[in-house]
């Protein structure tokens, strides 16, 4: 890149100073005292090309902050989300408190760290008039209780799989996805059963892109550690395959165990599955996980880690960490492209987190 090139793009970019995002989490109590931290970030270039992420933080109490460079293709905007949830279906590798209770979770936190988030409820017959339609774009459809409704899918239609491969974002948390139908049922009645459709994972996953399973994986993988995506469950049933995917041009998301992960993203045709080899339990480490995959945009395709610094906050400090992270030349090189500072605190479910984006022409 020339460097006549190179400070066009800082001018026009305006990258010298971007923008502070303040985010604060105040937890009301009827005692005196109150924790609360704050952040303040901003992000400019530099010759290298790197990016310089200045981070200052003010806290009441100790506190764990991480703070995670981040770059990828296109725009960083926060997606929506169509969030699946009809109570006349059953569940499996969850539970109706969980499926029902996710969406609350991540409303809160998002409202915690002063970030939009949309979040629309669709039943089984939205659903099914969703998938009718062409997927949009910035969109996400998350399922949570690991079986798909008789209205889009049993042992003779898939109206999930063509749509994904359109172009849609599917992320899928529970049993293995396709193993599983329903029926709707009086709710007055015994709850609904749902009924294994016999090869059903293979419609959407390759044999070779399974793993054997586990319901506790130890080491969490280079995008988890980054963004804390502190979900370490699995399935007995089976994980996925990290290699595999990683060839496919996917990416590991969640925990590592021999080869294999409980979180992932699998690029489908023009579109991907976020496949969670995992149950719907502990929502307050389930909800965090995904949010942070969302915010940072890594659940819609492809990012790039920059680099990664622990920072441990003393009571009453006011620190200010300045961080430079060499830009690989892909995103230096990109005519539309966006780099990123993220800072979360990762004490035991820690809610805070905060990003701060630029883009770069």
């Amino acid at each position: 890149m020339t460097r006549l090139r190179w400070v066009r793009r800082v001018e026009l970019a305006v990258l010298a100073l971007v923008v502070a995002v303040i985010v604060g989490q105040v937890i009301a109590s009827s005692a005196p005292f109150a924790p609360s931290i704050g952040i303040e970030q901003s992000l400019g270039l530099v010759p290298g090309p790197t990016v310089r992420a200045v981070t200052r933080i003010s806290s009441n109490f100790p506190a764990q902050l991480q703070l995670t460079g981040l770059g990828l293709l296109g725009s960083a905007g926060v997606p929506s989300i169509d969030y699946y949830f009809d109570a006349r279906y059953p569940v499996e590798n969850s539970s109706m408190a969980n499926w029902y209770g996710l969406p609350q979770h991540l409303e809160s936190l998002a409202s915690a760290r002063h970030q939009p988030l949309t979040i629309d409820r669709i039943d089984a017959s939205a659903l099914a008039g969703l998938l009718a339609r062409p997927p949009s774009a910035g969109s996400i459809l998350l399922f949570a209780s690991g079986v798909l409704p008789s209205t889009v899918y049993s042992a003779t239609q898939n109206r999930l799989l063509p749509w994904i491969r359109a172009g849609g974002v599917v992320v899928w948390v529970g049993a293995p996805i396709g193993a599983y139908t329903g029926e709707p049922v009086d709710p007055l009645r015994s709850p609904a059963q749902a009924q294994a459709v016999p090869g059903g994972e293979a419609q959407f996953l390759n044999a070779t892109w399974r793993a054997p399973g586990a319901t506790l994986l130890p080491t969490p993988g280079p995008i988890a550690t980054a963004l804390n995506v502190a979900y370490p469950y699995g399935l007995s049933a089976g994980l996925l395959n990290g290699s595999a995917i990683v060839r496919l041009g996917g990416e590991i998301l969640g925990y590592e165990a021999a080869g294999a992960t409980n979180l992932a993203r699998i690029p489908i045709g023009h579109g991907e599955l976020v496949d969670g080899a995992a149950p719907v339990v502990d929502l307050p480490r389930l909800a965090p996980a995904l949010l942070n995959l969302i915010e940072t945009r890594a659940i819609l395709g492809p990012v790039d880690l920059l680099g990664t610094l622990a920072v441990p906050i003393l009571p009453g400090s006011q620190p200010t960490v300045t961080q430079d992270w060499a830009l690989p030349a892909p995103l230096a090189q990109s005519q539309d492209a966006t780099v990123c500072a993220w800072a979360v605190e990762t004490d035991y479910l820690a809610p805070l987190a905060a990003l701060t984006c630029a883009p770069i022409y």
